[in-house]
């Protein structure tokens, strides 16, 4: 026994060593837990006074029917048809679409013209896009092609536009805000892969006040979506979102996806504030999802289509077990 403890414990010249209870009266002593100074500021967190400053109205497409005007972003290597193939094998499915016609498309093409890409002559590929009708084309387009996206390493991935000098992407914006000048307003934009990204830039865009985006879109559709990354060459991780976005937005990424980590998706889906989005994960891997009759994704996002559709969105998280561990997380984290 007395090989564990000095001798002066046992003549009165010192204490007792601590025990549990002891340490839990010192923690006590230091304020607030970290685990209660996060639900704090959950608790503080102020939306922005500045939301998404959409159009006003609804139902921009379809003339007197009043449907459903939606601008599609392709991903690279694509073209209009591919990009109506894309849509159809998504949408098809919707009640909204079989039973009303509700969705109007418009496709945005892009300015970098490719004769040749591969994945799109895959025998694979070729086959699973046989039963929608013609073939997509000889060449194929993108807004910013792998050449010009610089460091695909997803941590430092930089976009450069085409006609712009190694430093940024601003060419492409105008070419979408051209697009939403001369055709918009919108009720929706979507997009797949980078055209998707750019999508969400416009968001971006739109709520720090750009007068080139505001009031020409109320909603996003995003599928395999990622945004700018901390270490991003010429600067581009701070062109994140300064503060969540508040606009109406479904999420669609698949975790076994082949191209991306899907962890670039969870990043940027969090900078869409929990109140405004709507995540649905799929298994299909790097593609727009070909949602099935009476499965839960196409029930999420019949719903969503339901709600743009009677401009009553109701704000709050999907409580959708594959969704459920982003629930109460955002971006940016609040700092002191």
């Amino acid at each position: 026994f007395a090989t564990h403890f000095p001798t002066h414990f046992f003549r009165g010249h010192g204490t007792w060593p601590m025990d549990f209870d002891d340490l839990d009266d010192a923690e006590e002593t230091l304020g607030p837990k970290l685990v209660d100074l996060r639900e704090q500021k959950r608790a503080e967190l102020q939306l922005s006074k500045a939301p998404h400053p959409a159009p006003k109205g609804k139902g921009f497409g379809g003339g007197t029917k009043r449907t459903q005007k939606l601008l599609y972003l392709h991903g690279p290597g694509s073209n209009n048809a591919m990009s109506e193939k894309q849509v159809q094998a998504v949408f098809k499915n919707l009640k909204w679409v079989v039973d009303f016609h509700l969705l109007e498309w418009h496709y945005l093409e892009g300015t970098i013209n490719h004769k040749l890409e591969e994945i799109h002559w895959d025998p694979a590929v070729q086959k699973t896009f046989a039963p929608f009708g013609r073939p997509c084309g000889e060449s194929f387009d993108g807004y910013m092609s792998y050449v010009t996206i610089l460091n695909e390493s997803h941590q430092k991935e930089s976009w450069i536009g085409p006609k712009t000098s190694n430093q940024g992407y601003e060419d492409v914006m105008d070419d979408i805000a051209k697009n939403l000048a001369a055709n918009g307003p919108y009720d929706g934009l979507c997009g797949f892969d980078i055209g998707a990204s750019l999508a969400f830039e416009a968001a971006r865009l739109a709520q720090e006040g750009d007068p080139r985006f505001t009031e020409k879109f109320r909603y996003l559709l995003l599928f395999s979506c990622r945004g700018h990354r901390e270490m991003a060459e010429h600067g581009q991780g701070t062109l994140r979102p300064k503060s969540p976005l508040q606009i109406p937005c479904f999420l669609s990424w698949s975790e076994e996806d082949d191209s991306k980590q899907f962890s670039n998706y969870e990043d940027l889906a969090l900078y869409i504030h929990p109140r405004f989005r709507r995540i649905c994960l799929h298994s299909q891997g790097h593609r727009p999802p070909n949602f099935q009759k009476n499965t839960k994704e196409c029930e999420v996002l019949d719903n969503f289509i339901g709600e743009m559709q009677a401009g009553s969105y109701h704000p709050g998280e999907d409580e959708d077990v594959s969704s459920a561990i982003y629930k109460g997380f955002w971006m940016p984290l609040p700092r002191q």
